[in-house]
């Protein structure tokens, strides 16, 4: 079996704390027997008989797609770790490195090409390759791309087909604009001199799906921030999984933090 990346920032998570003991057990047990793409053919007997625990399936199902979509029962029976992809390679498959290669084709091979859900990453040509414009990760050997099963030959000067080395690349380019989900990340780390990342970013997207706007969730990041700075016990709590979770979150959008109304005064 690989090594594989893990997430020291999981023990932050609402989510995560809300699983019992059992629970959390078997979500390390799946992200350490899922193939290299992220999916698992069940076998619960092997996990039982491994840790001597037994794992109510429906119950770990619901609880573990609370907030966000984390696992996904497949029609061909495997279960398929949504984020797996994109943590473990930050984003990006390369089709020019022959693992990333193997690693897509085993995504394709049990998510079909109708499915255009992208699930978080890229599946990317190198710059070795005309596929689109050169943009700023030129420098590391990288494009942007079209993904093999929707790209059409590109045409350089005038020719269609044409291949090769890209010859007086554009230098720079047009900074690309943040998604909102980068956008509330980028206005916590700052407020908080955090290091969250974009796919810590589960009850964001959640949250922004229940038809909130950027500026209603920065509004809660400023409230707590300027309530929860100081204070020993609650500056810890400054974190999406609590700003964001979907049982607070509209209290604090709705608190108010201008000044306190005067009393009225009684006419005795």
């Amino acid at each position: 079996m690989s090594k594989r990346d893990t997430d020291t920032e999981l023990w932050n998570e609402d989510w995560f704390l809300g699983l019992d003991d059992v629970e959390m057990l078997f979500w390390f047990y799946l992200k350490d027997r899922c193939d290299q793409a992220g999916f698992w053919r069940p076998n619960f007997k092997i996990f039982e008989a491994t840790t001597g625990r037994r794992i109510n399936q429906q119950k770990f199902i619901t609880k573990i797609n609370s907030d966000s979509q984390r696992v996904v029962i497949l029609d061909n029976g495997k279960w398929f770790l949504t984020g797996y992809i994109k943590f473990q390679f930050n984003g990006i498959l390369s089709q020019r490195n022959n693992f990333h290669k193997s690693v897509y084709n085993t995504f394709r091979k049990n998510i079909p090409l109708e499915n255009t859900t992208t699930y978080g990453f890229e599946y990317r040509e190198s710059i070795g390759r005309v596929s689109g414009e050169v943009n700023k990760e030129q420098s590391k050997g990288v494009v942007s791309f079209k993904s093999l099963e929707d790209k059409k030959e590109d045409t350089v000067s005038g020719e269609a087909g044409i291949s090769g080395p890209v010859e007086n690349p554009v230098e720079s380019s047009a900074p690309a604009i943040p998604s909102p989900v980068e956008q509330v990340i980028e206005h916590l780390n700052k407020k908080i001199n955090g290091r969250y990342r974009v796919d810590s970013g589960g009850f964001i997207t959640a949250r922004l799906s229940d038809g909130f706007s950027v500026d209603d969730l920065v509004s809660v990041i400023d409230k707590k921030f300027t309530q929860w700075a100081t204070d020993e016990k609650m500056h810890r709590l400054l974190r999406p999984s609590t700003l964001f979770h979907p049982v607070h979150f509209q209290e604090y959008l709705n608190e108010h933090n201008g000044p306190k109304p005067k009393k009225l005064e009684v006419v005795k």
